[in-house]
């Protein structure tokens, strides 16, 4: 079972950034693989590949953490790419790191699946919801000259309120990947 541990937002949030996300989809003139606005979550961390017999394990683990300092809401504040603007193979939202809080459920979650076998991630949490992702044939520089005018932080500018801290199964298909909820927790 592939799975990941995501943070999902409100329905208002996902209404306000789907208009946004629709302005970039009719503007941008290349071929990209776009993420439907039901699938938009903010992954805390991915597990990967996981045998089934671990998943009460892990729903222990998320269980222990205590949520009372979780902030509710994040800033949605830009556009970015990844691994940059000019060359943008993944395209998203970023969400701001302003509240340390953020980053100390990150840090919580890691240590807490650590206990139970998990490697703990290499990389910086970069908070975002990705929006598309660009195909192998893609012109990236066309991409690039596409959103230019769209990387300004007033274009995604709004506040979102966090419901629930999620365990997802991914199941990938051609059609893209499906989401399985297998255990949630709301927030406050």
């Amino acid at each position: 079972m592939r799975l990941f541990i995501a943070l999902d937002f409100d329905e208002q949030i996902l209404n306000l950034l789907a208009e946004k996300y629709y302005i970039l989809k009719s503007n941008v003139h290349q071929k990209l693989k776009w993420v439907e606005p039901e699938k938009w979550h903010l992954t805390l961390k991915f597990l990967g590949n996981t045998n089934s017999n671990k998943i009460s394990d892990i729903i222990e683990q998320m269980e222990k953490i205590n949520y009372s300092n979780i902030p509710t809401s994040v800033k949605i504040q830009g556009l970015g790419a990844f691994p940059e603007k000019n060359q943008p193979k993944i395209i998203f939202a970023n969400i701001s790191t302003d509240n340390q809080n953020l980053n100390q459920l990150k840090l919580n979650l890691e240590d807490q699946l650590f206990e139970i076998g998990f490697d703990k991630d290499k990389r910086n949490f970069n908070p975002h919801l990705t929006l598309a992702r660009s195909k192998k044939s893609t012109d990236l520089k066309q991409i690039f000259n596409d959103l230019k005018p769209y990387y300004d932080s007033d274009f995604i500018n709004f506040k979102g309120k966090i419901e629930k801290i999620t365990l997802y199964e991914s199941k990938l298909s051609a059609s893209g990947a499906e989401y399985i909820q297998l255990f949630s927790k709301k927030l406050q």
